[in-house]
């Protein structure tokens, strides 16, 4: 609840003022809520003072209000009939400079301010207006359910009301008793209150904003006054039925305002730029039982209006992108695989939860075979969907653990600032953020980034026999080759797949080839090493072949790489990664020996590479021959070697193990082992 000072005036300080009752729902009997929307209430019944200075001002500006009485300073005022109320309060709007509430036609010209006649209810603004019975009874309950009095009691007692049991015979000044736990005095007791409503049928279960009927013959009085019994004075009753001109000793009002419309705003922007905005994001605002939400537009800007002032929770939800792979490439599989493997930890905790795709607050090889899936266009989604959500002010205290990160901005009430509640889009499997924002609405591909001087060439083919060619793909312009990803693509009335084989990168795998559309003429491939260390191509190799037989009676006439479903990319290290042995595939037995005039190997002595493990720290074995003496040295560049073990051999089939420890993996490119003495 919050206090809104509307008016002071001479009147009760300590009691002065409006209170804000948030929007939400309230059980006018149990099992039947009704909702009502924000809104502000006096603090205490209208004193004769505020009635008298507001009367003498507005009747010098055509009002006809009359004198009005009361049982004396500080007291209520009473004995006014509802017009004369309604009027009142449209006097009270204007001397403050707000638009009024009340009007006699539906175009809201012709403001009521003189003679008998009933207002348009249609045009209320954020004048002040009498509460509806519904306002009325949520205010009086003080959010407190399924209770008889406003203080959350089943109870009353001179000390809590002025009513028939006090013995005051009359009024006493308003403020005088306790407020319930919304801050309003005098909700029983004291001066029985107009409402707006014309006495009739309740609301229904689920009613929101009910106003009454449209017409009818009595107006509605809440509250119980000083000589009204118990039972009068409970926050359910409805009084006595009173026409609209009665007015009695103990008979008065207060007012409330409509809740100016709050809204929220904000943008959502991809994590890795904030000038790639996200589109379509439905943005969804919820306080107990309401709802409201609005769609991000091309801007990734968004606004939500007529919300209330309570607790609320703010979340932004997409689950699905026009191009499912926009920004999921293999470069990211090679970026997770390093992290997982220990090599190189990712940097950010946005680019961590970018990498669990199936939200198991962890990053495994299982995320690695979901994206590669999507890459290879065998599914378009994962089973969270495609998008997370931190708020853009998230403080993550462990990036390599940032599980607990937020995905709602939630608060107790509605915030000062309306602006600025951004988030941060996370395309889940984009590791590196490179998805870009679509420039148009259509599904047109987005490219994928390679290495500028990176070429793929597919060959003629060479003839197999039984109608079967195999057709080279060749990659030329990358040495260090650590990523790759592409379609090959064909007539399916020419020929029909029959296969791949691995060229230079040996450890392609069934689980790297997409052919869930071979009979479509479309293969995809997705590729990076299993250890994540890159695969040194020295320039040019060929990297796989393609097995294609041809329909009787045609031939094959083209052979293309596509830009979809797998959008062609290249990676490659721009410096040294991984680690390799001169002439020799990591984890592969070098004979010493075999490139000597490179390395200047000698002898029998056999290397072996492992790793690096899981902390990143390279393992060796080194085979050689009982007593024989060897040295392990290693070199960035094949020019500079640089000792890092040496020991005696314990004879063949019984390798000697050492970890490198304080060598860098990433440093560590080219092995070679040197025979000191036989």
């Amino acid at each position: 609840m919050g206090v809104w000072l509307g008016w002071a005036d001479g009147a009760v300080a300590a009691t002065a003022g409006q209170v804000e009752v948030v929007a939400g729902t309230f059980e006018r009997q149990p099992g039947v809520p009704v909702m009502v929307s924000g809104f502000r209430m006096d603090r205490t019944e209208i004193p004769i003072e505020l009635w008298e200075q507001v009367r003498d001002w507005a009747n010098a500006r055509g009002y006809d209000l009359p004198a009005g009485d009361s049982f004396g300073a500080g007291h209520p005022v009473h004995s006014i009939h509802w017009f004369d109320a309604v009027k009142w309060c449209n006097a009270r709007s204007e001397r403050e400079g707000i638009a009024p509430a009340y009007h006699l036609d539906d175009g809201g010209q012709q403001i009521y301010r003189s003679g008998l006649a009933y207002p348009v209810a249609a045009t209320w603004r954020e004048g002040y207006r009498l509460p509806t019975e519904a306002e009325w009874e949520k205010a009086a309950r003080g959010g407190v359910a399924n209770r008889l009095y406003p203080w959350g009691t089943d109870s009353i007692s001179p000390a809590e009301a002025n009513f028939n049991d006090s013995g005051s015979n009359g009024t006493v000044p308003v403020g005088s008793h306790a407020p319930n736990p919304f801050g309003l005095h005098d909700m029983a007791g004291n001066v029985i209150e107009w409402c707006w409503d014309w006495h009739g049928a309740l609301p229904e279960a689920g009613a929101v904003d009910p106003v009454g009927g449209a017409e009818g013959e009595y107006r509605v009085m809440r509250g119980g006054g000083w000589r009204s019994v118990a039972r009068s004075c409970e926050v359910s009753f409805r009084d006595h039925l009173v026409n609209p001109l009665n007015a009695y000793r103990s008979l008065g009002f207060r007012t409330v305002r409509s809740a100016p419309p709050a809204w929220l705003s904000g943008a959502i922007h991809s994590y890795a730029n904030p000038s790639n905005a996200l589109a379509g994001v439905s943005v969804r605002w919820v306080s107990g039982a309401t709802l409201r939400e609005a769609t991000t537009g091309m801007d990734g800007r968004y606004r939500i209006d007529g919300l209330g002032g309570g607790a609320f929770t703010l979340t932004p939800v997409l689950e699905t992108d026009t191009l499912p792979a926009n920004g999921v490439t293999t470069a990211d599989i090679t970026l997770l695989r390093r992290h997982i493997l220990g090599l190189a930890p990712l940097d950010s905790a946005h680019k961590v939860l970018a990498g669990d795709v199936n939200g198991t607050s962890s990053v495994t090889t299982a995320d690695i075979t979901l994206i590669r899936r999507l890459i290879l266009g065998l599914s378009t989604n994962f089973s969270g969907g495609l998008w997370r959500f931190v708020p853009s002010d998230e403080v993550f205290t462990d990036a390599m653990s940032p599980w607990t990160a937020r995905r709602s901005r939630s608060d107790t009430s509605m915030p000062a600032v309306a602006t600025g509640h951004d988030f941060k889009a996370i395309k889940l499997g984009d590791v590196n953020g490179s998805w870009k924002a679509p420039t148009t609405t259509a599904t047109s591909a987005v490219r994928a980034k390679s290495r500028p001087k990176a070429s793929l060439e597919v060959g003629a083919g060479r003839e197999v026999g039984a109608g079967v060619r195999v057709h080279e793909v060749r990659l030329k312009g990358v040495r260090v080759l650590t990523s790759m990803q592409f379609t090959l693509a064909w007539d399916p009335a020419e020929a029909v797949y029959e296969g791949v084989e691995a060229g230079a990168l040996k450890d392609l795998g069934l689980e790297h080839v997409g052919t869930g559309r071979s009979g479509q003429g479309l293969v995809t491939v997705s590729w990076d090493p299993a250890n994540g260390v890159g695969r040194d191509l020295a320039g040019e190799a060929v990297v796989l072949g393609l097995r294609l037989r041809s329909k009787p009676g045609r031939t094959l006439s083209r052979l293309t790489v596509p830009e979809s479903p797998t959008v062609l990319e290249v990676t490659e290290a721009s410096v040294p990664v991984g680690v390799g042995v001169v002439g020799w595939q990591a984890g592969e037995w070098a004979a010493v020996g075999a490139e000597k005039a490179v390395a200047g190997l000698e002898g029998e002595a056999r290397l072996r590479v492992m790793g690096p493990d899981g902390d990143g720290q390279v393992v060796l074995e080194v085979e050689a021959g009982e007593g024989q003496a060897v040295g392990v040295e290693w070199s960035a560049d094949l020019r500079s070697w640089t000792p890092v073990w040496e020991g005696v051999g314990l004879g063949s089939g019984s390798p000697v193990r050492m970890d490198v420890r304080g060598q860098a993996a990433s440093g560590a490119r080219f092995w070679r082992v040197q025979v000191l003495d036989r």
